[in-house]
């Protein structure tokens, strides 16, 4: 973040004796990768625990960036008045929320902000987000892992209100309802339909402001899963179970105080038959209360692939294996990267694309890499290999897709195919072997860290914004050594980037951004 100017992003991150979680909540934000214009607010609802020095000496190393709030006389007001003081102290234009015990990914905040910069009309960002158990390193817990259901409308456009709220409400009993981790929302926008509601003070306060949200802004849905939402059993949600406050799969008095607010909130505005439609629904279906079966499975599957032993989450992931090829091609875990990225990267791409092809070496790791969906507002796409010949046309927009990340012959470096067809003004994404790639055809050669790649980038494209994102872990990296589908990848791994081990980089060589972008090499800026 350049000093003196405000910051795009405000992480507000609230916390109540959250002391367990509370630094690696913290060093998530501080981590983010190729985005560095973002404020942390902590703000402490009337913590007991050691959570409270923690934050204060956290906002004391790096007063720049991190802010440690509370309520006066250290009051514990609830969890909706909470967000509220974070907002109120927050600077940037958009606003994030992450709670003490959840994570962002490395990528979340750089990924986000394309989205947000690709759909401008956009006052709200909805993303993807991962139902986290195997943080506590057990075998049955990674089994549970699983990728929350989005809200049931199109991804990856900017969406009307109030097609929001039909998305995530629409089904009585199996609402869609995303974690506040993976929320982005303007400022201005979040104080316009009045924040959150204070008297909502823990359960369904996200719900709240969520029915607020979908009914009044715009919004567009990233799908790529970059939030890890912690489960364990000291969670608001958790606790409520176990003292009976509320149950999931019967009535129970939040519940029916939320819907009676939804309803009087709808009642009070100017909304259609529509959406008066699915509140009444949802207010019927509470009154009758028939169990929903899919939330009671998903809740049993969970548990029961917790404790079950080896044998049974053998059985379990083969049974699911079969199940999800049944459903998707085998698409390579470096294929799945490859479409996440393009998926939100080529968004602006209105004109024509030259994609340069996977190499015959890594050409097997990187299939199913590419479909009409990369490119969903491309006027033409040219594809060519690496060493083709090509009329002397620049384009701009460049994509290079399985390349090395160094040391090839000249007439297959990457980078000189970038320097002979882009345009000045133009954008390239080239996705690079990393140096811990292994392929079933054998090691990748000659491979370039991401760091050694962004310096040689910088000096090559002098005055052009540069930026690589890392790819892989080592359950990944073996992976793709054996030539495991992505579908076969237990948990969280595939989307899980531990920044050392470097699988496959993604390069984005694009026109010098503004310095209010954000965007940067490090965390550090």
């Amino acid at each position: 973040m350049a000093e003196g100017r405000p910051p795009l992003v405000s992480c507000v991150m609230i916390f109540l004796n959250g002391a367990r979680f509370l630094d690696e909540a913290i060093a998530s934000v501080i981590g983010q990768k190729n985005f560095v214009s973002w404020e942390l607010i902590l703000v402490d609802d009337g913590s007991t625990d050691d959570s409270t020095e923690i934050a204060r000496g956290l906002a004391a190393s790096d007063p720049q960036r991190i802010k440690y709030v509370e309520h006066p006389g250290h009051a514990n007001l609830g969890m909706s008045a909470a967000r509220n003081l974070g907002v109120s102290m927050a600077s940037g234009t958009y606003i994030g929320f992450l709670d003490s015990d959840d994570i962002w990914l490395p990528s979340l905040l750089a990924q986000r902000m394309k989205v947000a910069l690709a759909n401008p009309d956009a006052d709200v960002i909805v993303g993807g987000t991962w139902r986290w158990y195997s943080w506590t390193g057990n075998p049955g817990d990674l089994a549970a892992d699983h990728r929350m259901d989005l809200p049931a409308a199109t991804t990856l456009t900017t969406l009307e209100p109030p097609a929001l709220f039909a998305a995530i409400y629409g089904t009585p009993g199996a609402w869609h309802v995303p974690a506040m981790c993976s929320l982005l929302i303007r400022r201005e926008s979040f104080l316009a339909v009045g924040g959150s509601a204070p008297e909502f003070r823990d359960l369904h306060e996200d719900q709240v402001l969520y029915t607020k949200v979908s009914l009044g802004l715009r919004a567009v849905i990233d799908p790529r899963p970059l939030s890890l939402y912690r489960q364990h059993p000291d969670s608001m949600c958790a606790r409520s179970v176990a003292d009976g406050t509320w149950n999931p799969n019967a009535p129970s008095a939040p519940e029916a105080g939320f819907l009676t607010w939804m309803e009087e909130h709808v009642r009070s505005g100017a909304f259609g038959e529509d959406v008066k439609a699915v509140v009444r629904r949802n207010v019927e279906r509470h009154v009758s209360w028939p169990e929903a079966p899919a939330r009671r499975e998903r809740n049993l599957r969970a548990v029961a692939l917790r404790h079950a032993p080896t044998p049974v989450l053998r059985l379990a992931r083969s049974i699911r294996r079969r199940r999800a090829a049944r459903r998707a091609p085998g698409t390579s875990v470096i294929g799945e990267w490859v479409g996440q990225v393009l998926s939100v990267a080529m968004l602006p791409a209105t004109g024509d694309v030259l994609v340069a092809t996977p190499s015959p070496t890594h050409e097997n790791a990187f299939v199913g890499a590419l479909s009409p969906a990369c490119f969903p507002s491309a006027a033409n796409v040219v594809v060519c290999g690496l060493e083709d010949h090509v009329a002397s046309v620049r384009y701009a927009w460049v994509v290079v897709v399985g390349a090395g990340s160094g040391g090839e012959r000249a007439g297959s470096d990457p980078l000189a195919f970038v320097e002979r067809h882009l345009r000045p003004d133009g954008t390239a994404i080239v996705f690079a072997a990393g140096r811990d790639l292994v392929s079933p055809l054998g090691r990748a050669e000659s491979c370039l860290s991401s760091s050694e790649l962004e310096e040689h980038c910088r000096q090559r494209f002098a005055g052009s914004e540069v930026s690589v994102e890392t790819f892989g872990n080592p359950a990944t990296a073996a992976a793709v050594a054996a030539g495991i589908p992505a579908l076969e990848v237990p948990g969280v791994l595939i989307d899980h980037h531990d920044g050392r081990t470097e699988v496959m980089l993604a390069l984005t060589i694009s026109p010098c951004c503004t310095p209010s972008l954000g965007y940067g090499s490090s965390a550090d800026g």
